[in-house]
Formats: structure tokens, C-alpha cells, sequence
């Protein structure tokens, strides 16, 4: 009975190994790696990978990791496979607890952040193409916030405070110490995501709205726009 026993789960765990073994074979094979791709931070060279992943009740995406052989530098971003969308999205998420803090992020090249009750807003041009939580996104912009910070004290010391005053607030919220408050994700080429906790229902802090893009907006998605002469506020985009 013993050696039944100890061969049946020998048995079983080589089975699971194999699957496992198979499943990571597999993810290796979608990884596609770029030697000698150009480092942004100082022109040296280094390795680029890139691997499709599926997001749950979202789409597909392309997750982007870059390592400089020369200067260590190391970048992750996240790109949209898809292409714009017909309408912007909003995404309007009440942050009541923890829980909700460690939900998942996709914020696209294109989408800002707002937080309402701080005043804040994280623009498009910052946090690029990245996937990572409520906690995460909230700690980046303290981290940003804080740089060149005692260089600032120096110079104006006056906006130094006020800047200390409102990174303690901003703490309270990423530490997740206050609730509740808003989090407002806005993408005018609709490929941005907050992760929904009880999809495919629907969840009662979490808020969709679509919204038609501005001319402004078309531009920063991409498309080539010709103002018609006879219709000043219409345009005609193109890719």
C-alpha cells in the first residue's frame, strides 16, 4: 500500500512538473528579445524583450522590458495592441479600501490620472504605458514629486513647504491610511484599464463613461487632421 501510495503521487508530481515545464516553454516562445537595442539614457546598447499577455475582460497587450548592457539602466512599459478606439474612455473608480488600492492598472501613452480631492493630476506624458495598481501609480508620483526636492528647498523654499504639505497628503492616500477618495482614469484613445474585482458583473465603486475625442485629443492619438475650410469645427482624420 505504501509503494501504491508513494508511485501514484510520484506519478502525479511529475505530471504537474511537466505541465509547468510545458507552460513556461510556452510563455519563452512568445518572448521576442531585441540584442543591441538603442538605450535611451545614454546611447549604449542593450536587450529588449517583449511578450504578449492577455488582460482579463480587457484585451490583449505587449509587455516591454528594456536592460542597457552599458549603464544598467532598466525600463518596463506597457503597449496597447490594439488600435484607437472609436471613442476616449473614463473610468471613474471610488477607493474605499484596501483591496481596491491593490487592484490592476493599465495606463496607455495617451491617458492622464486625476485624483479630484487632492487637485492632482498625473498627465499623459508621465507614468507612460504602464500596469500596475492603485498603490503603485499613487508611490511612482510621490517618487516623482520628491525628486530635486532639497535642491528646491534651497532655491524656493516657499513652494518647497507647500509641495512638502501636499506630498504627506498624497502618502495618507498611497499608504492607503485615507478613504475614501477618486481616482480618475481618462484615455481619449480608449485603450486604458482599471481592473473590475467582480467582472463580468458589474462593481458598484467602479464607473464607465465614453466620450467623443477634441480635436486636440485626435492629434495626440495619432491621427493627421485637415480642418475643412467650409466647416471650421469639423475634421477629417487620418492615420
Amino acid at each position: 500500500h505504501i509503494y501504491t501510495y508513494i508511485h501514484t503521487h510520484a506519478h502525479i508530481h511529475i505530471a504537474r512538473a511537466s505541465k509547468m515545464i510545458g507552460e513556461v516553454e510556452s510563455i519563452l516562445d512568445q518572448i521576442t528579445v531585441t540584442p543591441n537595442a538603442l538605450c535611451m539614457n545614454c546611447q549604449g546598447t542593450g536587450t529588449s524583450r517583449v511578450l504578449p499577455t492577455t488582460i482579463p475582460y480587457f484585451r490583449e497587450v505587449a509587455v516591454c522590458f528594456f536592460k542597457c548592457d552599458d549603464c544598467g539602466f532598466t525600463n518596463s512599459e506597457v503597449m496597447d495592441t490594439s488600435i484607437v478606439q472609436e471613442q476616449g474612455i473614463k473610468s471613474t473608480l471610488t477607493v474605499t479600501s484596501a483591496t481596491d488600492m491593490n487592484l490592476q492598472v493599465i495606463k496607455s501613452n495617451t491617458a492622464s490620472i486625476q485624483l479630484p480631492e487632492l487637485d492632482f493630476e498625473i498627465p499623459h506624458t508621465t507614468q507612460r504605458g504602464v500596469m500596475s495598481t492603485i498603490e503603485g501609480i499613487l508611490r511612482t508620483a510621490l517618487d516623482n514629486l520628491k525628486q530635486f526636492q532639497e535642491e528646491r528647498r534651497e532655491v524656493d523654499p516657499v513652494t518647497a513647504e507647500k509641495l512638502d504639505a501636499f506630498m504627506a497628503e498624497l502618502t495618507m492616500y498611497a499608504a492607503g491610511i485615507k478613504f475614501p477618495f477618486t481616482f480618475v482614469l481618462r484615455d481619449p484613445a480608449g485603450n486604458s484599464h482599471i481592473q473590475n474585482p467582480v467582472a463580468p458583473l458589474e462593481y458598484e465603486h467602479l464607473k464607465l463613461s465614453y466620450f467623443n475625442r477634441t480635436f486636440e485629443e485626435n492629434k495626440l492619438c495619432g491621427f493627421r487632421l485637415r480642418i475643412c475650410a467650409v466647416t471650421p469645427r469639423k475634421w477629417i482624420c487620418r492615420h
